[in-house]
């Protein structure tokens, strides 16, 4: 999914995975959707995500991550939250 340069959404629904891969290769990706993720439950699950150097929007529900694992979005200028 990462190997995929013009990927621009993504919507992930309720797959049983513990943290997401690196998308810095993704340099078309604008917006994900994480909807019923579960299993990402540790503060670096999303780390892979934050890689994303065009992300804007990101959706998170039904979600059972912890707080620290949105800090890696804070830091940007362009922070998708």
């Amino acid at each position: 999914m990462t190997r995929l340069p013009v990927l621009q959404w993504l919507i992930l629904n309720a797959l049983t995975i513990d943290q997401l891969p690196d998308f810095s290769p993704s340099t078309a990706l604008l917006r994900v959707d994480l909807d019923g993720m579960r299993r990402l439950r540790q503060p670096n699950a999303l780390h892979g995500l934050a890689a994303a150097p065009r992300l804007q929007d990101l959706w998170v529900t039904q979600s059972s991550l912890p707080v620290e694992a949105f800090i890696p979005f804070t830091s940007s200028p362009k922070a998708p939250i």
